[in-house]
């Protein structure tokens, strides 16, 4: 399919300003730009075919684009011209800018005729060809792209994860100790030294340079490096560690996610994925851990980043968490300044909006190509990974490390979704907020909040504290649809799931547009995270309301990634050969054969209970002479105008839809 621009969610260039294109219900579209403090603008679909020829309006490519110099020897520049020969051969078969890879018979006869055409000895097998097809769509190196740009791993670090963690512990008591406008490298150097020996391992302790660079590394990228004064340098050096001093809690809060190689498995045993992405929220002033948000697989979203706000911002109410121990999750609260890194799902449109809208802030983010010091999120990182998930039934460590092992994730996933966060939530509440913290002056982050409510501070909660529970993250202009034309009665359908409000709401909605002369359409956001519900936004009243789900299999709080995993159990199930005792009947075959041998020539005489035809003829017109005919009072008109009791329930078609 070509592009156009009466495509949603599209990536354009608009008057020199990269941009995303996304498609109104009155039939126009908003542009909105990468860039936040331009405000969104709203044309019409016209005036978007004018900019498009006027030059003001481009399309931009998706692919992924190779890092650092492209080098290619004579050996690659052959084998790019045998792969683009297959894959432009699917190509030519396919629609333009189609990302079709063709099914397995066409690519199978593409193969054979390549093959022949090209004297290629040695042609790829269908699913190679279907891999080559998918570069070429997705990378801009295409069909060569693991020949040409070959994913390096990344260099080891010199030091495993105790001595980094060690090395931001003698940062953080540095920077909240008394040593307030600047560090002093030896003193911080020794207090490493003395970590590292408090272990008790055979651990080489860093030297000094190891951690002069180290530290650099983590404040000193944020400074000019050339063109100042060795004075300035240092008063912009105590400007930067002045930033970390916080008089009260939430005033600082830092998120950021860590991924752990534990594999999932649902209850019935089904692998549902390898590792879990965890978003963390942590107070800079008492170290607690405001919220979290979790999910299996690889991938920080928006929608995972605005659950752990959602999360750190609402009080926590007793029996949503897991202790053992009887020990309450009492932080929460309204936070000043949210700090994180420049992952698009932190600076994404939903999470700025969802932040400006309940917390009044956006998200302060590192300058491009510059190392954001984060070191009490960091800290926390590296603990939860040496202290809880070098515990945990079924982790496997850091991806340098499984790749040298010869198990898997697969192979030692035990714990379900549910068992993993209930460890977790345990380990935060009983162990880490009850745990003497270096940083805090000896307190634990329990003691370090009570301490400021002991003072007089108490937290706040958002203005607009009665949306907080509001699904979103991801947005689809989405179709209120019926099985008949004006019903309306099936609600709409995001992400092949169906939702309907009990209230019929949505079919008012639907009822209030199409007689305004609109098409049925309303913005829907939603999320990953808990697919039960969705919200919609009323365009009576611009006010959003909760849709939830007809599925009743869905259950509150069932993420995307478990709905999927039982969908795929129940095809795999569905794709089982059905029983068949007659396929091995020999008896009945020899049966039937020597029936069909005396048969044959005959015809087939009429059964003795048939109907006769005339019998027929007689029962349709006694049918005919005894036909209803409404009361006076009722005209054929006014029945069908009244509104039938069945249009309401919701009706098992269209609900259920293929993948």
């Amino acid at each position: 399919m070509l592009k156009s621009i009466y495509q949603n969610n599209i990536s354009i260039r608009y008057e020199n300003l990269n941009a995303t294109l996304y498609q109104l219900p009155n039939g126009k579209a908003v542009i909105q730009f990468e860039n936040h403090a331009i405000d969104e603008i709203i044309l019409s679909h016209s005036e978007l075919e004018q900019a498009l020829a006027l030059g003001q309006l481009h399309f931009i490519s998706k692919k992924e684009s190779p890092k650092g110099e492209i080098k290619l020897t004579p050996k690659q520049k052959v084998e790019q011209e045998r792969r683009n020969a297959y894959v432009n051969a699917v190509r030519e078969q396919s629609e333009p800018n189609s990302k079709n890879v063709g099914g397995l018979k066409k690519r199978k006869a593409i193969i054979a005729n390549v093959a022949e055409l090209i004297g290629d000895n040695n042609p790829p097998s269908p699913s190679t060809l279907g891999v080559w097809c998918q570069n070429e769509n997705e990378k801009s190196l295409g069909a060569a792209h693991d020949i040409i740009a070959p994913n390096r791993r990344k260099r080891s670090p010199k030091f495993d994860d105790e001595v980094q963690l060690s090395m931001l512990e003698a940062i953080d008591e540095q920077l909240a100790g008394n040593l307030i406008d600047k560090i002093n490298l030896t003193e911080l150097h020794r207090l490493l030294a003395k970590k590292i020996t408090a272990l008790n391992k055979p651990i080489h302790v860093p030297s000094y340079s190891y951690v002069k660079k180290t530290f650099k590394k983590l404040i000193w990228k944020i400074l000019p490096r050339s063109g100042i004064k060795a004075t300035e340098l240092k008063a912009l050096a105590r400007n930067v560690i002045r930033k970390f001093k916080v008089k009260f809690p939430l005033e600082r809060v830092e998120a950021d996610g860590i991924y752990l190689q534990v594999g999932i498995v649902d209850e019935n045993g089904n692998y549902l994925g390898g590792g879990v992405t965890i978003i963390f929220i942590i107070d800079v002033k008492t170290r607690v851990i405001l919220g979290y948000s979790a999910r299996v697989g690889r991938g920080e979203t928006s929608s995972l980043v605005i659950q752990a706000i959602r999360h750190a911002l609402c009080p926590k109410a007793e029996g949503s968490f897991h202790t053992k121990k009887g020990n309450h999750w009492s932080y929460y609260g309204l936070f000043s300044c949210f700090v994180a890194d420049g992952g698009t799902a932190f600076t994404s449109i939903e999470t700025s909006s969802f932040l400006m809208r309940m917390c009044g802030t956006l998200t302060k983010t590192l300058p491009v190509a510059a190392g954001w010091l984060k070191p009490f999120i960091e800290r926390f990182n590296l603990t939860l990974r040496i202290k809880f998930a070098k515990k945990m039934p079924g982790y496997v460590g850091p991806m340098e490390d499984q790749m040298q092992l010869e198990f898997s994730m697969k192979d030692n996933a035990v714990l379900t979704f549910e068992e993993f966060k209930q460890r977790l939530e345990r380990w935060i509440v009983d162990d880490y907020h009850h745990t003497p913290h270096s940083g805090i002056k000896g307190l634990t982050p329990d003691e370090s909040w009570q301490e400021s409510l002991d003072s007089g501070w108490r937290p706040e909660l958002p203005p607009n504290y009665e949306q907080i529970a509001l699904p979103c993250g991801k947005v689809r202009f989405a179709a209120i649809s019926g099985d008949k034309k004006g019903s309306f009665h099936l609600g709409v359908q995001v992400e092949n799931i169906r939702y309907n409000d009990m209230n019929a709401r949505l079919k008012d909605i639907a009822r209030h547009l199409t007689s305004v002369g609109e098409k049925p359409i309303v913005r829907c956001e939603y999320d990953d995270i808990d697919v039960s519900k969705i919200s919609v936004l009323d365009p009576r009243t611009d006010e959003y309301f909760i849709v939830p789900t007809v599925d009743a299999d869905i259950e509150e709080g069932m993420t995307r990634e478990a709905h999927q995993a039982e969908l795929k159990v129940i095809k795999d199930r569905m794709s089982r050969p059905a029983p068949d005792s007659f396929s091995d009947d020999e008896d009945s075959d020899k049966l039937k054969a020597k029936l069909a041998a005396k048969n044959s020539g005959k015809k087939h005489s009429r059964q003795r209970d048939a109907i006769p035809d005339d019998y027929l003829e007689a029962v349709n017109k006694q049918s005919e002479s005894n036909s209803y005919t409404p009361p006076k009072s009722f005209s054929s008109q006014s029945l069908s105008d009244l509104s039938s009791p069945l249009d309401d329930i919701e009706d098992d078609d269209g609900i259920f839809e293929s993948d």
